[in-house]
């Protein structure tokens, strides 16, 4: 289980080495979406690891959140529909990570 919490956070560490590399060399990023972005794939990466619905739902909620931003600015890229793709494959590495989770929990419990 301990595997799956650091594999759950992979996607935002990605997201912020990125991000200081392109400050590093100069880039103009849109710093809003870049913050907004970060705080919404930690949440994300949090909420996921929790055993507790509150969590999985407001992890739930900032993944789609996260989503819906990435499909409307892929409109937008200068690579048509490039963040379109991105949102796509990380919002199926959550749900197979929280499927897996999900496996692994019920599998784990002990009945009386």
């Amino acid at each position: 289980m301990k595997i799956l919490k650091i594999i759950s956070f992979i996607p935002f560490i990605i997201y912020l080495f990125i991000g200081l590399f392109l400050l590093i060399i100069g880039e103009n990023i849109n710093f809003l979406l870049f913050i907004i972005s970060s705080l919404l794939l930690f949440i994300n990466s949090y909420g996921l690891i929790k055993n507790q619905k509150k969590w999985n739902i407001v992890s739930l909620i900032s993944l789609i959140i996260f989503s819906i931003i990435y499909i409307i600015n892929g409109f937008y890229d200068y690579n048509k529909f490039t963040s379109t793709k991105i949102a796509i494959i990380i919002f199926l590495f959550y749900i197979i990570v929280f499927l897996v989770k999900r496996f692994l929990d019920k599998n784990t419990h002990i009945d009386n």
